[in-house]
């Protein structure tokens, strides 16, 4: 099940009121940036140990280094070519919910 969150104002209270198993993160957003709510994501004791993996436009080293900086498990820059999308929310899916759950850090 997927749920989109658009306002990164209301992220918090949806995740907190539905824990997820995975957060895909933009960083572009409406209310708080992406790196916002990363930080209070990593600061709330109910879901900091919640995998987040940004999924984004950017490819500045900048923000890969922000986002692992406040605890982001993965960065991935969002190709412009759907299938290509696809082919990378496929490999999310198989390694952070796959019945065996991973640890470390995927970049």
């Amino acid at each position: 099940r997927v749920t989109t969150v658009t306002d990164g104002a209301t992220v918090l209270a949806r995740l907190r009121d539905h824990p997820p198993r995975l957060v895909l993160l933009d960083l572009k957003m409406g209310g708080a940036t992406g790196f916002d709510v990363l930080a209070a994501i990593r600061g709330d004791p109910g879901l900091h140990a919640v995998p987040v993996v940004v999924l984004t436009s950017s490819s500045d080293p900048r923000d890969v280094e922000r986002a692992q900086s406040l605890g982001a498990h993965g960065y991935v820059v969002k190709p412009i070519a759907h299938e290509r999308l696809a082919e990378r929310l496929g490999a999310l899916r198989e390694l952070w919910l796959s019945p065996a759950p991973r640890t470390g850090v995927s970049t």
